[in-house]
C-alpha cells in the first residue's frame, strides 16, 4: 500500500431542543498537494545548500535600480563586502573602467529580456583590486516584464593574472633576446622542421611568416658551405648522446649574398 494525505473537516449539527446532536464532515485527498509541497521544500533546501556552499558567485540585480536583490556567500567573500552593505551598493559602481562599455551593452540586453551566455567582465572589489569573472546572466520576469537579472559567475582572477604574467615574461624575453641578439629555436627530428623566435628570424633576416619546414631549409641554405658539416655533426651528436652541444658557424644572410 501507499501513504496518502487526507484533509478532514467536521462540524456539529444543532437542534434548538437538544443542541449538538451529530457531526457531519468531508474528507479530501490532498496527497498530490502534500507531495508537491514536500518536493518544493526539498528543492528549496537543495538550492539553498548550493547557494550557500558553491564556489561560484551568484547575484540578482533589480533592473530598475541596479541594486542587488541578493548575493551568495562566495560573492561576499570575493568582493570583501558585508551583507549589510548591499543596500548601499549599485552594481555599476563595482564595474572596472575597462568593462564599463561592455557591461552597459549587456545591461541593455538584459533589460529587454535577453539572457547572455559567455559573459566576461572585470569588477573591482572593496579594496579596489580587479576581479575577473566569467559566466552567464539570465532574466527573471514579473508579469511578463523583465524585472531582475540572475548571474552565475566563476572567479577566474588567478587564471587571468597568470596569463598576464606569462605574457609579460614572454615580452621581457623577446626584448632581452633582441638586446642580446639571442634567438632560440627548436628542431623536430622526425619531421625535420625548425621553429624559431622572432629574434632568430631577425638574425637570419627572414620573414617570420615562413612555415617551419621552409624555415629549416632557408636556415640550412644560409650556413656557410664549409660549416655545413658542423651543423650535421651537432645534430647527429645530440640525437645519439642526448647532451647539450655548443658550436659556432658562419652564415650568409640574404643581403650579404
Amino acid at each position: 500500500g501507499e501513504i496518502r494525505w487526507l484533509n478532514k473537516k467536521s462540524y456539529p449539527v444543532y437542534s434548538k431542543k437538544n443542541g449538538a446532536f451529530r457531526l457531519s464532515g468531508s474528507i479530501t485527498d490532498v496527497t498530490a498537494r502534500k507531495v508537491a509541497e514536500e518536493n518544493l521544500k526539498k528543492s528549496e533546501q537543495k538550492f539553498r545548500d548550493i547557494f550557500e556552499n558553491t564556489d561560484e558567485l551568484i547575484q540578482s540585480i533589480d533592473l530598475a535600480t541596479g541594486k542587488f536583490n541578493y548575493v551568495n556567500p562566495a560573492w561576499l567573500k570575493t568582493f570583501g563586502h558585508r551583507e549589510q552593505e548591499l543596500a548601499e551598493l549599485n552594481f555599476k559602481d563595482l564595474v572596472d573602467p575597462s568593462s564599463q562599455e561592455a557591461c552597459a551593452d549587456m545591461y541593455r540586453k538584459v533589460c529587454v529580456g535577453t539572457g547572455i551566455e559567455n559573459v566576461q567582465i572585470t569588477f573591482r572589489n572593496k579594496e579596489g583590486r580587479k576581479v575577473y569573472l566569467e559566466g552567464q546572466a539570465g532574466v527573471i520576469f514579473k508579469e511578463g516584464t523583465p524585472d531582475s537579472s540572475r548571474g552565475l559567475f566563476r572567479n577566474v582572477t588567478t587564471k587571468k593574472l597568470a596569463e598576464e604574467e606569462l605574457l609579460k615574461m614572454q615580452s621581457n624575453l623577446k626584448e632581452a633576446q633582441r638586446l642580446a641578439q639571442i634567438g632560440n629555436w627548436e628542431y623536430n627530428f622526425a619531421h625535420q622542421t625548425l621553429d624559431g623566435s622572432k629574434e632568430m628570424y631577425r638574425i637570419f633576416e627572414l620573414e617570420d611568416t615562413l612555415e617551419n619546414r621552409n624555415l629549416f631549409s632557408e636556415v640550412k641554405r644560409q650556413i656557410h658551405k664549409k660549416d655545413q658539416v658542423i651543423l650535421e655533426h651537432a645534430i647527429k651528436k645530440s640525437m645519439e648522446q642526448a647532451e647539450v652541444n655548443s658550436f659556432e658557424l658562419r652564415i650568409h644572410t640574404p643581403q650579404s649574398q
